[in-house]
């Protein structure tokens, strides 16, 4: 569908509408943003989720239209402060990977625009309903992540002052949490944009010095604690407090659900109504919370039992945003699917031919798939360029594939599939002979030009990654699409192959273990060390290299060596040696706290530290604080030259991944560098330079 952005319209028009049916107003902003759905509305104006046009993904994004509900000048002029400040705040702020990003901001019309990236996930209310309370070892997590966000805002001067559940979502794509809705944030660097004495906040959340006007960053950590005894309890923080005594009451709230006396210390000093009592700064929290007694990286990496399997990484709010387009009738047609104030998916979003040509197409006597077909290992020798990474992927498996003949309207008429090709499809239906393939795969809208350069030769072949089905089992299913030139025997020049390859990779392995079966983590595991093991690792750094490589940013890696380990064992025996090896991932875990870092044992006394959005500064400053501490442990190993102590040496590279390289050139470049560190004598970390 296509949304009118016409506020005293608001109709629903067929997808590729340029023009709204019913006012006339233009539904492309810019030419590139189409609104499909409404998402919510508030004081200052409505939000819309959309689709970027000018990408051949045609991802999703959020369009924010500036339309307060008070129209008298003083308010207009405030809120126009406001939701300007809001574009520079996410202009700066966005860098942060979890933060949304802002993707432009205008006017069009009479209306002011802007347009943000789409968080994909969970609201934490939603998540707590669905999944339960949080127990103290998830409490754990969530404060250390939303500290480390809150610690990258304040440290830019800036205050958020609406920290709550509905505001915090958790990313379906890694589990990490997206914190959102910087409409109401303030500058404390002197630019204010609403008179003194404004108060901005949510009733339960926001601290009693910020109903007053007088936001601090104190302010912040007060929602944050009031967000805390949400989650543990499940219940507002207004019916946690005792008005009649001024004291808090959420310990009596908790139940069964029962916390150390640490945690509720920091929880309480989180929430104290004086100024004077409350934390003043990040650091203070974070400080507190590495001192936690009985807290550790063992506690913090096992299976979260807070979160269970069925997790639905797509359900984005109470309409469930990724089900809304591609709902099927018992016929097998695209049914019109009915969602709050009577609106109607349209029936035909992805299909350029009209409906009698559809239903023409579906007579049509069904050609019988081939389910062992070999035309695309020919590809392997075929006389057009092939992508390498496809080429390297078909010497490794069977893909499953469909093959198409792009004419009249530039549909792209399904004339051979193979057997499991309609299991990737919005629907298995879809995949029939003289069918569009669009209508099993969208992702294929928008790309009729592209598959022409395909076949003209002008290009090699066109990927689109990690796209996602949700499975009856309510597990996603993840695959890439390759188009490619056609290898067939008989091949015309309208004919291309879609090569279909389910990525091994699942929700699970991108937190490492969270959502994992006991037997399945078990697979995962080094035994001797409990932490990854070096397949978990190559996986883990492929999948960063992936996802890092379309974001443009850093990933950095740091190979750790255990320095005359071969004396070490000879001089206490093997079994001290594992022993020892057990301590030093102990050391490696107390140092690397940020969930998105992974731990591995690279091979034998090598470990191997995995560091996305990290460059090279971050990375040795780490290397250096584990050497420091393995030294700080004093492991005793009298057959070492160097003080009698174990030590360690490191070699850490960091690069943006790019379409050229590969992972392994990451881990060329840090053992080059953990070689030198070596030649120089050991007990040293070294930074891969060319």
């Amino acid at each position: 569908m296509s949304q009118c952005l016409n506020p005293d319209c608001l109709h629903r028009n067929p997808p590729k509408e340029k023009f709204c049916e019913r006012c006339g107003e233009k539904l492309l902003l810019r030419e590139r943003y189409r609104a499909i759905k409404p998402l919510s509305a508030g004081s200052f104006g409505k939000t819309f989720v959309a689709i970027d046009e000018d990408k051949p993904s045609r991802s999703y994004c959020v369009i924010k239209q500036f339309l307060p509900k008070a129209q008298d000048r003083f308010s207009m002029e405030k809120g126009e402060a406001l939701f300007e400040r809001e574009a520079q705040q996410l202009d700066e702020l966005g860098k942060h990977p979890q933060i949304p990003e802002l993707l432009a901001y205008f006017t069009e019309g009479n209306y002011k625009y802007l347009i943000q990236e789409y968080i994909s996930g969970l609201e934490l209310t939603k998540e707590q309903e669905k999944f339960g309370v949080f127990n103290e070892k998830k409490l754990l997590k969530f404060l250390y992540e939303i500290l480390s966000i809150l610690e990258f805002i304040h440290n830019r001067q800036i205050i958020h002052r609406d920290i709550k559940p509905e505001n915090i979502i958790r990313r379906s794509r890694d589990h990490k949490l997206v914190l959102v809705d910087f409409g109401a944030v303030k500058d404390l660097k002197g630019l204010t944009v609403a008179p003194a004495g404004t108060i901005i906040g949510s009733m339960g959340y926001a601290a009693p010095e910020q109903w007053q006007g007088k936001a601090t960053v104190a302010s912040d950590l007060y929602s944050v604690g009031a967000t805390s005894i949400y989650l543990l309890t499940g219940i507002q923080p207004s019916d946690l407090f005792d008005y009649g005594e001024n004291e808090w009451i959420w310990r009596e709230k908790l139940g069964a659900n029962t916390i150390s006396e640490g945690l509720g210390q920091i929880l309480d000093r989180l929430l104290a109504l004086p100024l004077s009592q409350r934390y003043a700064s990040v650091e203070e929290v974070l400080a507190d919370w590495h001192a936690l007694e009985n807290t550790s990286l063992e506690m913090l990496d096992e299976e979260d039992e807070g979160i269970v399997q069925d997790f639905d990484p797509h359900l984005t709010d109470e309409n469930g945003l990724a089900k809304f387009c591609f709902l099927m009738d018992q016929e097998g047609g695209i049914a019109s699917s009915q969602e709050t104030e009577g609106s109607e998916i349209e029936t035909s979003f992805f299909s350029d031919v009209d409906e009698v040509e559809v239903k023409e197409l579906k007579e049509e006597p069904p050609l019988k798939f081939n389910p062992i077909n070999p035309s695309f290992r020919r590809l392997l020798n075929a006389r057009k360029p092939i992508n390498p990474t496809l080429k390297q992927l078909l010497t490794q498996r069977d893909p499953d594939y469909i093959r198409v003949d792009i004419q009249v309207n530039s549909a792209f008429k399904i004339i051979e599939y193979s057997e499991n090709a309609g299991r990737f499809a919005i629907s298995p239906q879809f995949i029939q002979a003289g069918m569009d393939a669009r209508q099993g795969f969208p992702e294929l809208i928008g790309l009729e030009k592209i598959a022409a350069e395909i076949r003209q030769g002008q290009r090699q072949s066109l990927e689109l990654k990690e796209i996602s089905r949700e499975q009856p089992s309510k597990q996603p299913l993840y695959f890439d699409l390759y188009f490619t030139c056609d290898p067939g025997e008989f091949p015309s020049e309208n004919t291309l192959m879609i090569l279909i390859i389910e990525t091994a990779e699942s929700l699970a392995e991108n937190e490492f273990n969270l959502f994992q079966t006991p037997q399945a983590v078990a697979q995962q595991l080094d035994p001797l060390t409990n932490l990854a093991n070096r397949q978990a690792f190559e996986d883990y750094l492929y999948e960063e290299w992936r996802h890092l490589q379309r974001q443009q940013r850093s990933l950095a890696l740091i190979l750790c060596d255990l320095d005359y380990f071969k004396r070490y064992n000879e001089t206490y025996g093997y079994a001290v040696g594992d022993q020892c090896l057990q301590e030093v991932a102990k050391i490696l875990k107390s140092v690397t706290r940020r969930p998105a870092d992974l731990i591995a044992r690279f091979q034998g006394q090598q470990f191997g530290l995995i560091l996305p959005d990290t460059e090279n500064d971050g990375a040795f400053s780490l290397a250096e604080l584990l050497r420091q501490k393995l030294i700080a442990s004093k492991l005793p190993h009298q057959g070492s030259p160097r003080e009698q102590i174990l030590t360690l040496s490191c070699g850490i590279a960091s690069m943006i991944p790019t379409v050229d390289l590969n992972p392994k050139c990451l881990i060329n470049h840090a053992d080059q560098a953990l070689h030198q560190a070596k030649q120089q004598g050991r007990d040293r970390a070294v930074l891969f330079s060319p």
